[in-house]
């Protein structure tokens, strides 16, 4: 149904038949969380923790980023001590490395904007940057 102008929208918003959230999914509770599009492996408190960080910190949101590494932190220390199920720091390590990888890929952009660059510098931050990316996502598969 597509929507050409303003006064076609409410006639067809009109004509819509309502839904209710057991038309949306079915009786697996599960589904909700694939249908939001939540990857499976942001279930921990600590995940989403880990997620707003690194995009924090990606995004340049210094003071952000830290009190999110501190938050990190909290929960990562009182996780390991109520469950006992994840070995400690486990997300902290893992922010350590997306601040490496982000590190080297800032680097790397400033040296590919730069017209004078040298180009084995430029190819250097690049492997740099290529090594800390592999080094993160392999850290975070076998989380």
């Amino acid at each position: 149904m597509a929507f050409r102008g303003k006064g076609e929208r409410g006639k067809h918003m009109a004509d819509a038949a309502k839904i209710s959230a057991n038309d949306l999914f079915s009786g697996d509770p599960n589904e909700i969380f694939v249908d939001a599009g939540v990857p499976k492996y942001n279930r921990r408190l600590t995940d989403k923790i880990l997620a707003a960080f690194n995009h924090a910190y990606s995004s340049g949101e210094g003071d952000l980023a830290r009190d999110l590494w501190e938050c990190l932190a909290f929960a990562e220390k009182r996780g390991a001590e109520q469950f006992k199920r994840r070995r400690p720091n486990q997300g902290l390590e893992l922010a350590a490395l997306w601040m490496a990888f982000v590190d080297a890929r800032n680097t790397y952009r400033k040296l590919s904007d730069d017209a004078n660059a040298d180009e084995d510098e430029t190819s250097r931050a690049f492997r740099s940057m290529k090594q800390a990316y592999l080094s993160w996502i392999w850290h975070l598969r076998q989380s």
